[in-house]
């Protein structure tokens, strides 16, 4: 990709490219400063995954057929595992921007599926560990990140797998070099009013 020569993220979005994870806009760019839809970053999760099987059958959204044929298999697998809800209206919303509340709640159902609920609560133990105030996750992100990979790894999860690749690195904002980044760091929020 020709745009990203200068981007901080330039070998986060090119290692998530070969692992077919994120894709550009063209063969020579990317779009890093570009807007997420929700199909998008599901479909993000979907491959990092290993693109299971989903059924499209299920996609009763109001607006499914607005979804597109790339993203039409990941949104079936995220509404079958819990991943997404959508909103309160019955629609999905395939191709509004993705806000920061809704990445969050869809990581943390896919990290939950992927982790199962008790080994995530033990996980999200230790990363809160800490003074419990504005050093909380200061602490962590200086001590906890190596604890959040043994114990990931003491639970069977690889330290080369995607879902611990990255672990503590930090981005800001929703763009399309940040959204690489947040999926690639990740190698019961069970309501759908708020579209997650």
């Amino acid at each position: 990709f020709k745009d990203i020569d200068t981007s901080v993220y330039h070998d986060y979005i090119i290692a998530g490219n070969i692992m077919g994870i994120v894709s550009g806009k063209s063969e020579t760019t990317y779009a890093p400063l570009g807007a997420v839809s929700r199909a998008q970053f599901i479909s993000m999760m979907w491959r990092m995954a290993g693109c299971p099987a989903g059924d499209v059958s299920v996609l009763d959204f109001k607006d499914a057929a607005k979804i597109p044929a790339y993203a039409k298999e990941a949104v079936a697998w995220g509404v079958a595992n819990g991943i997404i809800f959508g909103f309160k209206d019955g629609n999905f919303a395939p191709g509004q921007t993705i806000n920061r509340g809704q990445m969050a709640a869809f990581l943390y159902r896919f990290l939950k599926l992927e982790f199962g609920a008790d080994l995530l609560a033990e996980l999200i133990g230790v990363a809160c560990a800490g003074d419990g105030g504005d050093g909380a996750f200061e602490a962590f992100n200086n001590t906890g990140l190596d604890g959040l990979k043994a114990l990931g790894e003491g639970h069977g999860v690889r330290s080369g797998t995607k879902a611990l690749k990255g672990l503590g690195e930090q981005s800001g904002g929703g763009g399309a070099e940040n959204v690489a980044v947040q999926v690639l760091r990740l190698g019961d929020v069970e309501v759908g009013d708020d579209g997650t």
